[in-house]
């Protein structure tokens, strides 16, 4: 992996002069108090306006379609690669990307540098998990590092735990970590907005603690039920359950997820699996690929999703469990695009029966509720087979899961069977269409 820093991003992009007199500003100096202030204005874009980012992933955006503009050839191999990553590997200033080995990383650093060099854009703060990449990292253009001990008293220089998109990111290890909310929990007042505030603090954009946070969002859920004020304090069983969850959040520091998952772009498969209870729902997603070297399946966590249940509407079992369905089909859209993988390697599982009864009824058969959700997963062309209650790890992300519980196989890894040849899956041993069920069924008037 090879992170790195866009430095001063903003100050590198000019604003045209007729527009420079919105960003006017007056200076007063402090040793001259009696004179007039006098007039300036900005010739770059500045940190603060809203429309600085946009302005500047439109010059990025611009600068890797057409490298041309700045005088390089759009056909070199190594500036077709610098554009890709620009395009999908880098969000605002921060590049995230990687590669397979130390030659294809170093050939993606040189070709990036060389286009963003040629507009003037200089890559700061590099951090990378391979010290053959960091020796060839200048020490000036390099993030913190730390020595570490490696075979026998050997000490190797590798780059220090690092925040990438949010991320707390440590590179010895190349692990994802959530050390950093170990104090968050000093902050509390016991009211509502504590509750609020504490939650918004908890940043988790892949989802891999997203079961923790959900006991969280329950709580806040009611809070609302009870129509407690921002300023109300909670109490009884409600402040039992706020106090304990408050007492596991400096165990998300034993969590440890590993940053790199197997990935073969021809081979590997994407299981998502969905599920839902009466308290919430959601979706984990696993990428499963054969590794030759070893002759076994590589399987590992990829993103998560929980949602709390609505607090309008008549929400039955049923019906939750085609919301997650539904929402593991939209996630499953998503991840098909942005991995490029083809429908066949995607494999969806609910471990509802009349779930996958519904999905496999003519959408007009069905209530407007379950018809709505049923015929967009149709019309997706999203096939969901059926899974063991106690083999769906996406139970644990519809549920009020502990630190514990994130630390298991099931959540990390995915249900054994996806370990295992294809030969030797559960068998689906159930005809759908052959049971019956009355909810979410039409009416039928017979005249």
């Amino acid at each position: 992996a090879l992170v790195g820093d866009i430095s001063k991003m903003f100050l590198q992009l000019s604003v045209r002069e007729e527009d420079r007199q919105y960003l006017r500003f007056l200076w007063k100096s402090p040793d001259d108090m009696t004179s007039p202030p006098k007039v300036y204005e900005f010739q770059t874009l500045i940190f603060g306006a809203t429309d600085s980012p946009f302005h500047a992933l439109t010059a990025l955006r611009r600068l890797a379609n057409d490298p041309a503009e700045v005088g390089l050839d759009p056909k070199d191999p190594q500036i077709v690669e610098a554009g890709r990553v620009l395009r999908e590997d880098t969000y605002v200033d921060d590049v995230t990307t990687g590669g397979t080995s130390v030659a294809q990383v170093l050939r993606k650093k040189t070709g990036l540098e060389k286009l963003l060099n040629a507009a003037h854009f200089q890559v700061k703060k590099w951090a990378t998990n391979s010290p053959e990449v960091l020796a060839k990292i200048p020490q000036e253009d390099r993030a913190p590092t730390e020595e570490v001990p490696r075979t026998g008293a050997f000490l190797e220089t590798i780059s220090a735990p690092t925040g990438t998109l949010g991320l707390k990111w440590r590179p010895k290890d190349d692990v994802i970590l959530y050390d950093q909310y170990v104090d968050l929990a000093e902050k509390n007042q016991d009211t509502k907005t504590c509750v609020a505030s504490l939650l918004a603090s908890l940043f988790d954009p892949l989802g891999l603690i997203g079961p923790f946070i959900l006991r969280g969002r329950i709580i806040m859920k009611a809070t609302f039920e009870q129509k407690l004020t921002w300023k109300s304090k909670l109490e009884g069983e409600l402040l039992q359950q706020w106090h304990e969850w408050l007492e596991e959040l400096p165990k998300l520091a034993t969590l440890r997820f590993p940053r790199y998952a197997t990935y073969d772009e021809n081979s590997s498969e994407l299981h998502v699996f969905a599920d839902s209870s009466q308290d919430g729902y959601g979706v984990a997603v696993y990428v499963r690929t054969f590794v030759p070297e070893t002759n076994v399946y590589d399987v590992n966590i990829l993103y998560a999703k929980s949602r709390v249940v609505p607090l309008k509407g008549k929400n039955t079992i049923p019906k939750l469990e085609l919301r997650a369905a539904y929402l593991g089909a939209e996630t499953t859209l998503s991840m098909e695009a942005d991995l490029r993988l083809s429908r066949d390697r995607i494999f969806n599982y609910s471990d509802s029966e009349i779930t996958l009864f519904w999905l496999r009824k003519p959408a007009n058969l069905l209530t407007p509720f379950v018809a709505n959700r049923v015929s967009k997963i149709q019309a997706w062309n999203m096939h969901f087979s059926y899974v063991a209650t106690d083999k769906n790890p996406s139970d644990i992300s519809s549920r009020k899961a502990g630190v514990e519980t994130l630390q298991s196989d099931l959540w990390q890894h995915g249900p054994d069977f996806l370990k295992l040849s294809r030969d030797q899956w559960p068998v689906q041993k159930t005809d759908w269409n052959q049971l019956e069920f009355s909810e979410g069924i039409r009416k039928q008037t017979i005249f």
